[in-house]
């Protein structure tokens, strides 16, 4: 985690509200702004969303079929991972201040499967010193 000491060093650039397009200068910004008659563009680098077929579907598509109770896995496992906030020991640099580092606590497995029903959790134990 870290965060920014001087705002206005950072953000040293200007959007337009109207098409979105970034100026470095808030001379050009402005002037832009003035003439600016464009509606907000939103770009979707790989195409607005939509549902993709499932596996079994492109399977169908090529002739396969399974069957409904086939499609189903009747194991599942699950996890959970703890961490902590812990105070910085990094060096900060002249731009940057590290604050806070996360530190793992602990990892807890679980699942249906035969012979692997009993929970389990790993503890760090050097965790928080």
């Amino acid at each position: 985690f870290m965060y920014i000491k001087d705002l206005d060093k950072f953000s040293s650039t200007y959007r337009c509200r109207k098409c979105d397009k970034i100026f470095p200068h808030h001379g050009t910004y402005k002037r832009h702004e003035r003439t600016c008659d464009a509606n907000v563009r939103y770009k979707y680098i790989g195409g607005a969303f939509s549902i993709k077929p499932t596996v079994f579907e492109e399977l169908e598509s090529h002739g396969i079929f399974i069957a409904k109770e086939l499609r189903l896995f009747s194991y599942l496992a699950v996890f959970d991972i703890e961490c902590m906030q812990v105070k910085a020991t990094v060096s900060s640099s002249s731009k940057t201040d590290y604050v806070t580092k996360h530190e793992l606590i602990s990892v807890s497995v679980c699942s249906n499967v035969p012979n692997f029903e009993k929970e389990k959790c790993f503890l760090t134990v050097e965790a928080g010193k």
